[in-house]
């Protein structure tokens, strides 16, 4: 429980920095999914975990409308991971 503390303090997340537009700075995620098998088209039952970690970076162009409104364009990184709990396969990664 402490490491995750640690770790949320060091990426700014949960601490009380000054307020930015999301745009203005960099962005870490990591989201997990667990999936398994729907309906009879194999007889394996399958279990797959699923990895994402994404970076986004601060904006690289931005255009401020007369309106208020802003037009934001950031890079976007990802990599997904897939670990096979149960099935033929042993992994499977991608890269977007």
């Amino acid at each position: 429980m402490r490491a995750m503390i640690f770790c949320m303090s060091v990426l700014g997340m949960g601490v009380g920095f000054a307020e930015e537009a999301p745009w203005e700075r960099h962005a870490f995620d990591i989201e997990e999914a667990v999936l398994w098998q729907v309906g009879k088209n194999t007889p394996i039952d399958y279990m797959l975990v699923q990895t994402q970690f994404s970076w986004r970076s601060p904006w690289v162009m931005k255009h401020d409308f007369s309106d208020g409104s802003v037009l934001v364009v950031r890079n976007h990184a990802s990599l997904i991971a897939a670990w096979v709990a149960d099935g033929p396969e042993d992994h499977q990664m991608w890269g977007a």
